[in-house]
């Protein structure tokens, strides 16, 4: 047997023993926790000595460290080693890499877009092309598309070779890595005059110099904003605090956070908002969480913004978190966070199986953010349905289409995409049954696709707003309130 891990497990087993008791407090620490395991270092003890085969106690050591952190709360979990690098990325906001979107089809990258100013764009990759091997690589049974798109990302500065298919054309790039960002904000534009509208992904530690650089870029006068928080699951804290602030009045509560072993921290406007002046409107989902929660729900709360959808989900548990000596991390909840009312709005866990956790909510429900104006779910008209189909039947024909004919559609404005929609559909969807809404519904998207493979996300975003209901809302009713 593997004696030589035992040392590594029984630290382990300290650690957390430490970790469950009072460690996380900054005011007192305390070692009494690790008699709570006298048990289980008993059990060790006994599988070391008398187990009947060797074992793997690296995996086991994981298995402890997840099934533990499952058994807190939905929200405390184990972050393997190969998963850690994308978690920081994405919660950092940027990566190494060469600036490149993609699909795979037909078991080949496809190039959707290149970043502006980016090494891709600057060494030549576009719309359409196939990347087929990198580092000196080319696809093959070991050096697959995962092995070719971990080559793609690397250290910021270091340079990386690139094959690529351009029609019967190969050619292989030698392209530098650069500082890529993972933007917070999918799309920013303006609705109508003097009404813009900006829609928030997640909350990174890039999320608040993204918003603010994006208001700042208004050169005229505006008095109406909207922004779009749905789907946004949370991310960062400090940052929903920091725009909830260009917002508010000095001396505005936004939130606070308090924990067993966390004293209560209180997050205010330190100064009047630049921008407190808004009308603001708010749009959340039934995904809409945590960090969007507290920018909804503080805003809310000040009567400086009105929130219009459906009731967000309720997760008021502010998680931290921390790196492990197997090089991965864990994310431990540490505190409940709290709205200015006083009111924590985390959805009940205790004794609710997972599934049942995260079913979607009902009318009866007393947590999450209470939107001011309801748009319920359209039962009618069936877009999830619809949205599949879209997906699977229609997606990679598309883009099929779009590369093949992209120097024509180039050409093109925004609106004659619009205009040639039905020319599209009947082009790209003729073998489908649908009926006379579904037919335009999916049209509308399919000049929204095309228009983000040529012109970029925010063009698409307006045309695929044709279809929203919170906008159909937005312009029944007058915005200011």
């Amino acid at each position: 047997m593997k004696t030589k891990y035992v040392p590594l497990l029984s630290a382990f087993i300290l650690m957390l023993g430490i970790f469950l008791g009072k460690n996380f407090s900054h005011n007192s620490v305390t070692t009494s926790s690790p008699t709570k395991l006298h048990s289980f270092n008993y059990l060790v003890n006994e599988i070391q000595s008398n187990y009947v085969d060797s074992l793997d106690w690296n995996k086991l050591e994981e298995a402890l460290i997840e099934r533990t952190l499952a058994e807190l709360d939905p929200h405390s979990y184990y972050i393997p080693p190969v998963e850690i690098t994308g978690v920081n990325e994405s919660l950092n906001g940027h990566f190494g890499g060469i600036g490149v979107s993609y699909r795979i089809i037909n078991d080949t990258i496809t190039i959707l877009s290149t970043l502006d100013e980016g090494p891709a764009r600057l060494a030549g990759l576009q719309l359409g092309d196939q990347v087929i091997g990198a580092g000196g690589n080319t696809i093959s049974k070991t050096f697959t598309n995962d092995s070719l798109l971990a080559n793609l990302k690397g250290r910021v500065g270091e340079a990386t070779s690139v094959t690529y298919k351009r029609k019967k054309l190969i050619k292989t790039v030698d392209i530098s890595r650069a500082e890529i960002p993972i933007e917070s904000i999918n799309s920013f534009f303006e609705l109508n005059s003097g009404h813009y509208y900006i829609r928030l992904n997640r909350f990174s530690h890039r999320s608040f110099k993204e918003f603010l650089d994006s208001l700042n870029s208004i050169e005229k006068d505006f008095q109406n904003l909207s922004i779009d928080l749905r789907d946004n699951g949370g991310g960062s804290l400090q940052n929903a605090v920091d725009i909830a602030r260009l917002f508010l009045s000095k001396g505005d509560l936004i939130t606070y956070t308090e924990g067993e072993n966390q004293a209560r921290v209180e997050y205010k406007a330190e100064l009047d908002g630049p921008f407190k002046h808004l009308n603001l409107d708010i749009w959340v989902n039934e995904n809409s969480a945590s960090a969007s929660e507290i920018l909804a729900g503080s805003l809310q709360y000040h009567e400086k913004a009105r929130v219009i959808g459906r009731n967000t989900f309720g997760k008021g548990l502010v998680q931290q978190q921390f790196d492990l000596p197997n090089t991965g991390g864990f994310r431990l909840v540490v505190a409940k966070y709290y709205t200015p009312a006083g009111i924590c709005i985390q959805r009940p866990y205790k004794d609710v199986a997972e599934s049942e956790y995260y079913n979607e909510i009902d009318d009866s429900i007393s947590y999450g953010i209470k939107p001011n104006v309801e748009i319920p779910i359209d039962t009618v008209s069936n877009y999830t349905e619809i949205n599949k189909i879209y997906t699977l039947r229609f997606l990679n024909k598309i883009l099929s289409y779009t590369i093949q004919d992209q120097e024509v559609l180039k050409k093109y404005l925004p609106k004659d995409l619009l205009d040639k929609r039905e020319t599209f559909f009947k082009q790209l969807v003729n073998e489908a049954k649908l009926s006379a809404w579904e037919k335009d519904y999916v049209s509308r998207l399919i000049a929204a696709e095309i228009g983000d493979l040529i012109y970029g996300n925010n063009t698409a975003s307006e045309m695929r707003m044709m279809n929203d209901r919170y906008l159909e809302f937005i312009k029944n009713n007058d915005s200011k309130h």
